[in-house]
């Protein structure tokens, strides 16, 4: 589902389970934040929501990998860019996520973690 569809729909509630990936890349802030409120709504209390996704430091100067991501999102997506720890954080904090964490997986992308409170 794109987030140009998604953002029209109501995602409902008590879900056990959602999976972010790869998405946060092909939209802007304001989109990301609207997507990140509506899972969080949709998600029951205590539910850990993973999210998979390229970061880029905060100068956006050495993760060359998620640097190349970025340049490709923004030839590819009207809106896309990578975003760092810090940005991406904010945002789930800022709808209501919080023990917000990383694991580094085997491959190229980090994975966050962030809980919906009880």
């Amino acid at each position: 589902m794109t987030m140009r569809v998604a953002a029209r729909f109501d995602f409902g509630d008590r879900y056990q389970a959602a999976v972010l990936g790869q998405v946060l890349q092909s939209c802007d802030e304001s989109r990301n934040r609207t997507l990140l409120a509506k899972v969080h709504r949709a998600l029951a209390p205590g539910v850990t929501l993973p999210i998979a996704v390229f970061l880029v430091d905060e100068a956006r100067a050495s993760q060359t990998n998620a640097l190349t991501f970025a340049v490709k999102m923004l030839v590819n997506a009207k809106d896309g860019d990578t975003n760092s720890f810090a940005e991406i954080t904010g945002w789930l904090k800022e709808v209501g996520f919080g023990n917000v964490r990383i694991i580094t997986p085997p491959g190229p992308a980090p994975l966050f973690l962030a809980d919906r409170a009880l």
